[in-house]
C-alpha cells in the first residue's frame, strides 16, 4: 500500500555555529535565503559506457549527507545517512519505479509518491534504501535500465551536506526543502542545575531561561527543546507569547528531562524543523548558572538580564515579608533574658497588611517550615525584629552561623517568598538590603531603614608564602587593600598591632603570622593566620596547630597555669592533612577534663563562638560525612591512659561502634598537636558531649535535648523532672512485674541499656560513675545512654576488689543506688534477662571476639606508632619503647578471651543452669586441670 510522507522540514543551523567556532552565547542571526557551499564536484554529464540516459528524466538527486548525527532522524529516531530526491517534472512520481545505484550495489527506492516540484528525503541503511556509501563517490538514479541522474559527490564533513546544484558542501543542510529558512530571534540565555537558593516562581529548582532578542513577538508554542541529539522534539514549549526583549523561564518540572549538572547541549527547534538556538554548557556548580560565557555566573538572575542590574532587579522583584537585615554575632544589641542573640529583621515590602503567622522562616531549604512566625500583623513598610536564640516560641528555634547561612521565608503551601545567602559577618556588624542589594552595615539599624553599606568587606590580606611545611628559613611579605596590620606573637591582629610597611618577615622557626586589612570606610577584613612549620619531625598523623600568646597559655593568668578553673582564652586553630590546610579559624581554648587536669599533658576544649569570629567550625572532622558542623571539640591527651597504652578510651568506643546504634559515643581521630612552635605530642580530636552533640547526631534542636549525669545532675536541658519520675519508679517498684517492666520500656531504650552495660562489663571499666543518659522530645522521647571516659578500664583499677560485673550488677544494696538500680532490678525480669543474654551471646562472637578486638588494637597501634616515636618527654610519659613494648602488649593481653570471661561472670552472677548456659552460649566449657 502506497503512502505519502510529509515533507521533512528540519535544519540545524546551530551546527553551523558549532562547526564555525561560534560560542553558545552569541545570538543566531537570520540565515541567507540560499545555501553557502564550497565547490567540490558536480553532475556527471555522460552516463557510463553502455548505459543509456533517460531522455526526459523526472527525478534528480539534489542533496546528500553521509555522516549525520544531528540534522534529521527517521521515524524511529535514528540518525542515518540521507539522500534528498527532487521531482523536477510536472507529474506525480512513484519512487518505487526507480532504483539507486552506487558502484555495483543497487537498492529499490521506497513506495512513496512525490508531487511535482516536491523534495523527498530517503534514509540509507534503514527502511528506505540499503547501500554502503563512502564519503566520496558516484550515486545514480535508474528508471529501469535507463539512468535518470548521476552525481559525483564528496561529503567528508560530519553534519554538512553535499548540495548538487552548488557542487559542494554546506553547513546549512535543507533536507526536504530548497532554501534555508529564517529563524526567530530567540536564544537560550541562562541555564541552572542544582539550585537551593534562587527561587523561580517560589520554587527552588533547575531552570532554562529563554530570551527574545528580536523586535517581534514570538509564539513559544511553536518550539521544542531537548538535551538529546536523537530526540529533537522531546519537550514542547507552552503556548505563551514572548514579547520583544522579554525573558521566559522553563522550570525543571515543566521539562520532559532534568537539567543535567554534568554539562549538556540544549537544542531549541521550531516545529517546521528550523533550529533557533543551542547552548553547550559545562559542568554546573551548585547555585551557579551558565550564561554562555567561559565562567559560571555567581549571581543567577532567572527572568532578568544577566548583569549586576539584572541581579538587583531580580532581588527587588520579591514582594511580601522579606529578610531585611541580620546579625549573626551579637555582643551588644538588644539584650534578651540577660544575653545577646542573633537577630533577623523582616520588612513588609507589599502594599497590603500581612499576618506573619501565615509564613515560615528557616535556615534550611530541605525544611522550609522550620519555624512558624508569630501571629503579628505587619503593615506595609513596617519592620519586625526576631530574636534567633534557638529556643522557639516567640524566638526562632535556630541560630545563625557567623561563617555563613541561608535564610528562607515561605508560605504554608511551600511557595518561597524570599531567600538570602548570608556570608561571614564580623561581630556586631550586620548584613542587610540597601537599594536592591545586600550590603555590610557597620552599625545595625534594626527597626529602621538600612543605611549605606559596602557589598564587600575589606579584602583579606595575603602572604607571599602559603601556610605549610618548609626545611629552610625564608622571608614572607604581606599585601592587601588599604592598611595591613600583623602580629608574630600569636595574638589576634587589630588596628593597634604593628602596621605592615613592606618589610620582609623572617621565618627561622615554626611561626604563625596573623594579619588583617582595613580599607578606608569599609568594615575591616577577617583576620588571617599563616602557619609556617620549619624543620618538622617526620610526622604522619594530621597536624592540629593552636596559636595563642605564650602569656595567655602559660603565663600567671594563663589557661594552662590555671588548669583548675574554667578560664578560656582567645586562640586560633588550624588542621593539616597530608600537608594541606583543611581549616583555619579563630576559637577559644580552655583545659578539659576532671582529675586529668593536674597532669603535665593536659586535654583542651576548643570553643567556637561568635565573639571569636567563628560561631561554628564547618568541616568534616572525622571524615565520614555524617557531621560537618561543630560548636566545640576536645583535644584529648589520653587522660589517665597517656602514660600507658594511649588508646583505651578510643579503642573501647570503636568496638562499641561495631555493634550498637542505641548507645551514643564520641567520634575520634588521632592527631599530632602543636601549641605555637612546640610539639605537644599525640592527641585525639574528639566530639564534646553536650546538647549540640546529641542534636547533630539525631537531627533535632539542641533545646529539645536533656542530658543527665550520674543519674542525678542535669548537664543540659530542662526536663530532669521527667527522668527523676522514672528513676523514682525504678527504685520503688518491682521490675519483674510485666506492667512495671513495660513502663520502663515505654520510657527508656532497652536496647541502649543492654548495649551500654555489655560494653561496660567487657571493658571492665571500674570508673563506674561515668554514666550519662539523654533524651530529645523531638524523637521517640526515650532515654538512652552515652558511653565515655574508659581510661581506667581493662584491668587498671579495682573497685573494692570486685569486677565491674560484680560491682555494677550484683550488689545493689552495697553500692550507690543512683548508679546501678536500673540494671540490677531489670535483671529480675525474665524477658529482659533473655534479651540481655541473647544480645551478649551475639556480640561475644562478633564485635567482642578475639579476632576483632586484637585486630583493632593492631590498627590503633599502627596509626599512632610513627608519631609516638617523636612524642615529647612530658612528665609521666613512659617513653616510646615502654609504650610499644609493655603498655600496648599489656592491653592486648588483657582483652584476650575477654568476651568469654564476661560470659562466665554473668553466668555465675545470674546462676545459669547448664541448660540455660547452653541455650545462649553453647556447651559450658569443661574446666581444665592444672
Amino acid at each position: 500500500m502506497r503512502y505519502r510522507i510529509s515533507l521533512i522540514l528540519f535544519v540545524l543551523a546551530a551546527i553551523a555555529a558549532i562547526l564555525c567556532g561560534c560560542s553558545g552565547d552569541i545570538p543566531f542571526k537570520p540565515s541567507d535565503s540560499t545555501k553557502t557551499t564550497t565547490t567540490v564536484l558536480g553532475d556527471i554529464d555522460d552516463p557510463p559506457k553502455g548505459v543509456k540516459a533517460e531522455s526526459d528524466p523526472w527525478l534528480e538527486i539534489s542533496e546528500i549527507m553521509i555522516e549525520n548525527s544531528l540534522t534529521i532522524a527517521d521515524e524511529d529516531g535514528n540518525y542515518l545517512p540521507w539522500i534528498e530526491i527532487h521531482n523536477i517534472s510536472n507529474k506525480l512520481v512513484d519512487l518505487s519505479d526507480y532504483t539507486l545505484r552506487y558502484g555495483n550495489d543497487k537498492s529499490d527506492l521506497p513506495d512513496i509518491d512525490i508531487e511535482p516540484g516536491e523534495y523527498c528525503v530517503v534514509f540509507v541503511n534503514g527502511k528506505d534504501v540499503d547501500l554502503d556509501l563512502d564519503k566520496t563517490g558516484i550515486l545514480s538514479i535508474y528508471h529501469g535500465e535507463l539512468m535518470t541522474h548521476s552525481v559525483g559527490y564528496s561529503n567528508t564533513s560530519a553534519n554538512y551536506s553535499f548540495v548538487v546544484a552548488e557542487k559542494g558542501e554546506t553547513f546549512q543542510p535543507t533536507p526536504g526543502y530548497s532554501d534555508v529558512k529564517d529563524k526567530d530571534q530567540l536564544m537560550i540565555s541562562e541555564v541552572m542545575g542544582k539550585n537551593s537558593l534562587y527561587p523561580v516562581n517560589g520554587e527552588l529548582c533547575g531552570f532554562i531561561e529563554l530570551y527574545n532578542y528580536g523586535s517581534e513577538s514570538i509564539d513559544l508554542g511553536n518550539y521544542y527543546i531537548t538535551d538529546s541529539q536523537t530526540f529533537i522534539y522531546r519537550c514542547k514549549l507552552p503556548d505563551v507569547t514572548l514579547s520583544a526583549g522579554e525573558y521566559f523561564i522553563l522550570k525543571e518540572s515543566d521539562l520532559a528531562f532534568p537539567v543535567s549538572i554534568e554539562g549538556a547541549t540544549l537544542l531549541l527547534t521550531r516545529n517546521d524543523g528550523v533550529m533557533s538556538a543551542y547552548l553547550t554548557y559545562p559542568e554546573l556548580e551548585k547555585n551557579k548558572s551558565y550564561i554562555g560565557t567561559t565562567e559560571l555566573c555567581k549571581k543567577p538572575t532567572p527572568g532578568f538580564e544577566n548583569s549586576e542590574e539584572g541581579s538587583t532587579a531580580y532581588l527587588s522583584s520579591r514582594s511580601g515579608p522579606l529578610i531585611n537585615e541580620v546579625i549573626s554575632s551579637n555582643t551588644k544589641y538588644v539584650k534578651t533574658g540577660g544575653n545577646y542573640y542573633d537577630m533577623i529583621e523582616l520588612y513588609n515590602s507589599s502594599d497590603a497588611a500581612i499576618v506573619l503567622s501565615d509564613y515560615y522562616l528557616s535556615d534550611s531549604s530541605k525544611s522550609l517550615q522550620k519555624y512558624q512566625l508569630p501571629e503579628i500583623t505587619l503593615e506595609p513598610g513596617e519592620y519586625y525584629t526576631l530574636i534567633a536564640s534557638g529556643k522557639g516560641g516567640e524566638q526562632a528555634n535556630f541560630k545563625l552561623s557567623q561563617d555563613g547561612e541561608k535564610l528562607f521565608i515561605s508560605r504554608t503551601d511551600g511557595y518561597i517568598i524570599d531567600s538570602v545567602e548570608i556570608p561571614y559577618i564580623p561581630t556586631d556588624n550586620s548584613y542587610g538590603r540597601y537599594n536592591g542589594q545586600f550590603v555590610f552595615i557597620a552599625t545595625p539599624t534594626f527597626g529602621a531603614e538600612n543605611p549605606f553599606g559596602y557589598t564587600t568587606l575589606s579584602a583579606e590580606p595575603t602572604a607571599s608564602v602559603v601556610s605549610g611545611f618548609y626545611n629552610e628559613p625564608f622571608t614572607v611579605t604581606l599585601s592587601g587593600e588599604g592598611t595591613v596590620y600583623y602580629t608574630t606573637d600569636g595574638s589576634k591582629p587589630t588596628k593597634s598591632s604593628k602596621q605592615y610597611r613592606g618589610e620582609q618577615i623572617n621565618i627561622t622557626d615554626t611561626t604563625s603570622v596573623r594579619a588583617l586589612c582595613c580599607d578606608g570606610d569599609k568594615i575591616p577584613s577577617r583576620d588571617m593566620t599563616f602557619n609556617y612549620f620549619l624543620n618538622m619531625p617526620d610526622l604522619t598523623l594530621p597536624i592540629v596547630k593552636v596559636t595563642i600568646t605564650d602569656e595567655a597559655m602559660y603565663g600567671a593568668n594563663g589557661v594552662y597555669t590555671n588548669y583548675n578553673t574554667k578560664k578560656e582564652a582567645e586562640a586560633h586553630v588550624a588542621m593539616y592533612v597530608d600537608g594541606n590546610e583543611e581549616f583555619s579559624v579563630n576559637c577559644g581554648i580552655k583545659v578539659f577534663g576532671a582529675y586529668s587536669r593536674r597532669f603535665a599533658k593536659k586535654s583542651y576544649q576548643l570553643k567556637f563562638r561568635a565573639k571569636y569570629g567563628c560561631s561554628k567550625l564547618k568541616y568534616d572532622v572525622f571524615g565520614d560525612g555524617e557531621i560537618d558542623e561543630f560548636n566545640s571539640l576536645v583535644l584529648r591527651s589520653g587522660s589517665q591512659d597517656y602514660y600507658r597504652a594511649m588508646m583505651r578510651d578510643e579503642f573501647a568506643t570503636s568496638i562499641l561502634a561495631d555493634f550498637s546504634t542505641e548507645v551514643m559515643y564520641q567520634k575520634h581521630r588521632p592527631v599530632s598537636l602543636y601549641i605555637n612552635g612546640e610539639y605537644a605530642g599525640v592527641y585525639y580530636i574528639r566530639e564534646k558531649i553536650n546538647d549540640d552533640f546529641i542534636a547533630s547526631h539525631y537531627d533535632v534542636s539542641p533545646e529539645s535535648v536533656t542530658i543527665v549525669n550520674k543519674m542525678m545532675y542535669v548537664d543540659a536541658g530542662r526536663e530532669y523532672s521527667d527522668w527523676k519520675a522514672i528513676w523514682n519508679f525504678v527504685k520503688e517498684n518491682d521490675l519483674s512485674k510485666d506492667e512495671n517492666y513495660q513502663y520502663i520500656c515505654d520510657h527508656v531504650s532497652i536496647e541502649s541499656v543492654i548495649d551500654f552495660y555489655i560494653i561496660m562489663a567487657w571493658s571492665d571499666n571500674r570508673d563506674c560513675g561515668n554514666v550519662r543518659i539523654f533524651r530529645s522530645n523531638e524523637t521517640d522521647g526515650k532515654w538512652r545512654f552515652i558511653y565515655f571516659d574508659t581510661d581506667l578500664a581493662f584491668g587498671l583499677y579495682k573497685q573494692n576488689g570486685k569486677s565491674t560485673v560484680e560491682f555494677m550488677f550484683g550488689t545493689y544494696s552495697a553500692s550507690d543506688p543512683l548508679l546501678n538500680a536500673l540494671i540490677y532490678k531489670l535483671f529480675r525480669n525474665n524477658e529482659f534477662k533473655d534479651r540481655f543474654l541473647t544480645r551478649l551471646a551475639e556480640v561475644s562472637k562478633t564485635a567482642l571476639s578475639n579476632e576483632n578486638v586484637l585486630a583493632r588494637i593492631d590498627e590503633y597501634e599502627n596509626r599512632i606508632d610513627n608519631d609516638m616515636a617523636f612524642h615529647p618527654r612530658v612528665e609521666g610519659f613512659p617513653g616510646y619503647k615502654n609504650w610499644k613494648n609493655y603498655w600496648v602488649p599489656q592491653l592486648r593481653k588483657y582483652v584476650t578471651d575477654r568476651a568469654d570471661k564476661i560470659v562466665d561472670q554473668f553466668s555465675t552472677l545470674l546462676n545459669l543452669s547448664d541448660s540455660e548456659y547452653e541455650h545462649y552460649f553453647g556447651a559450658r566449657p569443661v574446666p581444665q586441670e592444672e
